[in-house]
C-alpha cells in the first residue's frame, strides 16, 4: 500500500440503529474503495464520529462528504484533504518470544512507545498507538519474535486546531423537507 494516495473525510453521525447500514451501503453502492473505516464515541451525548480513508485523490474524498452529507442522519461531514491532522492507529499483536528475548522486546516497545500489555507462559501481547507508517515499522521489527495475531484499529484522525465553520458541512433541514422529529431535534446540536 505504499506510494498509495489515499484521503481521510470525518463525519459526526446520529448514533442510532441502521445508520451504520446506511453508511456503508452508501460507500458500497458507489464504488468506493474503503482502506479502513472507524466509528466510535464522540463529544456529543447521541452521536458518533466516523473515519473514513478512501484510495485516491482530494476529488474522491469530496465526493464521498457529498455522498454523506445526503443521509439524513449524518450531522456534519469534514474531508480532511491538505490541513494539517493527527491520524493515529491502534495495533494489538500477539507473539511467542522466547524467554531470553523478552528484554530485546521490552526494549523495541520503548524505542516505539509501545507497551507489553498481556503476558503469559505461552504468548505476550503488545499494544501500540501511532502513525501508519511507524506501526509497519513497528510490526516488520516485531516479526522475528513469532507473530502470531495483529489487530488493528487503522486510522482514527481529526483536524488540528480549531476547523472553520466553512470546513464543514452540515446537514441542512428545510421548512419543505418532510422531516421526522429526529432530523428537527438535531438542529440544536450544530
Amino acid at each position: 500500500m505504499s506510494g498509495e494516495e489515499t484521503e481521510t473525510v470525518v463525519a459526526l453521525v446520529e448514533d442510532r440503529f441502521g445508520v451504520l447500514d446506511r453508511v456503508v451501503g452508501m460507500l458500497r453502492r458507489r464504488h468506493f474503495e474503503v482502506r479502513s473505516f472507524s466509528m466510535g464515541r464522540s463529544e456529543l451525548a447521541g452521536c458518533r464520529r466516523l473515519t473514513v480513508t478512501v484510495a485516491g485523490p482530494a476529488s474522491v474524498a469530496r465526493r464521498v462528504a457529498d455522498n454523506l452529507s445526503k443521509l439524513v442522519e449524518v450531522i456534519r461531514v469534514e474531508p480532511l484533504g491538505p490541513r494539517p491532522t493527527v491520524c493515529r492507529d491502534l495495533v494489538l499483536v500477539k507473539l511467542t518470544p522466547a524467554a531470553e528475548a523478552l528484554p530485546a522486546l521490552n526494549a523495541l516497545c520503548s524505542v516505539f512507545g509501545a507497551r507489553v500489555a498481556d503476558l503469559s507462559t505461552e504468548s505476550a501481547i503488545v499494544e501500540m498507538m501511532g502513525e501508519p507508517a511507524e506501526i509497519q515499522t513497528f510490526l516488520d521489527l516485531l516479526a522475528p519474535h513469532g507473530v502470531l495475531e495483529v489487530a488493528s484499529s487503522e486510522c482514527v484522525a481529526m483536524s488540528r486546531g480549531r476547523p472553520s465553520r466553512s470546513s464543514l458541512r452540515l446537514h441542512a433541514v428545510s421548512d419543505s423537507d418532510s422531516t421526522t422529529n429526529s432530523n428537527q431535534d438535531r438542529g440544536d446540536r450544530r
